[in-house]
């Protein structure tokens, strides 16, 4: 029998035409109740008018644990670019049940600096802090960028300076993202890393 998909909330995707390629933002959100995945892969296939696929592309998601309540991006390329398509379908098709424990979420984000450093570029920094009893290793922030209608336009992983933070520690982050348009009107940030293997 095929194993039963995971439940899954897409959000509407963005999609960036250029000359070699298609590209397609998205975010997927794993409602309250359900079991935390990890190992994530999403497939969009590209549908023409009768609903047969034309094309399909395959992505993982920018964070390495989706708990419920959590939204994560993705980012795919079609290359090379499709024909026109009438609709398009969202899925997973490939994700394990995380082993919770392994994974440090006890950190907080603060002083956040968000701001275009021109039209196409834009910069988002601040600090994370470890706010539980254990050590966090390898600590990196998942960035999502929103337009005025919610809609992804840029999706990134942040790596936090130092990697590794001891309970009470700070560590600081910063990245430069290329959105697909402009303005930026939002954006979500969640700080992950992972416990010792030792941890309780």
């Amino acid at each position: 029998p095929e194993p039963t998909p995971p439940p899954a909330i897409f959000s509407p995707l963005s999609f960036w035409p250029q000359e070699d390629a298609l590209w397609a933002l998205g975010q997927v959100r794993l409602p309250a109740g359900a079991a935390a995945l990890e190992g994530v892969t999403v497939q969009v296939d590209l549908l023409d008018p009768a609903g047969g696929v034309i094309a399909t592309g395959i992505a993982t998601l920018a964070q390495d644990m989706l708990a419920p309540d959590d939204v994560a991006g993705f980012g795919l390329r079609f290359s090379p670019p499709p024909p026109p398509f009438a609709s398009y379908y969202c899925h997973i098709i490939s994700a394990r049940p995380a082993h919770v424990p392994f994974y440090h979420r006890n950190l907080a984000i603060d002083n956040i600096l968000a701001r275009s450093l021109d039209e196409s570029i834009y910069a988002i920094s601040g600090q994370v802090s470890n706010r539980g009893k254990d050590d966090a290793r390898a600590v990196h922030v998942s960035i999502i960028l929103y337009d005025d209608a919610g809609l992804v336009i840029a999706v990134q992983q942040a790596p936090v300076d130092p990697p590794e933070l001891h309970p009470g520690e700070t560590g600081l982050f910063s990245a430069e993202l290329l959105p697909i348009r402009t303005p930026v009107a939002s954006y979500h940030l969640l700080a992950a890393g992972r416990r010792p293997t030792d941890a309780p």
